[in-house]
């Protein structure tokens, strides 16, 4: 079984569910549109470029199951087609750890 097919939902050991746009915490959209929509155009680009850096990686790793994550949906800015299996992915492949993370990322980037 693929790994990312394991990790359904922020709960562990739940059961398969299926997720929509509504899913996803306002608090994480909004950290998110705090970095990607910065007034800031340096920042605003910065996030952009750690944003395809970050979903590069997730599509070479985990192929067509990026088609059916929502917080893959999420962070790209597309829509998925219905609903989808998978919330995020585990570890250092989740899309809420690399939101939570982008301050830090960003600070990187500028040094």
């Amino acid at each position: 079984m693929n790994e990312a097919l394991s990790f359904r939902s922020p709960e562990k050991n739940s059961e398969k569910k299926e997720y929509s746009r509504s899913d996803v915490p306002k608090e994480l959209a909004n950290k998110l549109d705090h970095w990607r929509l910065s007034e800031n155009v340096d920042i605003m680009m910065k996030t952009m470029d750690l944003i395809v850096e970050f979903t590069d990686g997730l599509k070479a790793k985990h192929g067509e199951d990026c088609m059916d994550c929502l917080l893959y949906h999420f962070l790209v800015g597309s829509t998925p087609k219905g609903m989808v299996a998978i919330y995020d992915f585990p570890g250092e492949d989740s899309v809420e750890k690399f939101i939570d993370a982008l301050p830090q990322r960003l600070e990187e980037k500028a040094v």
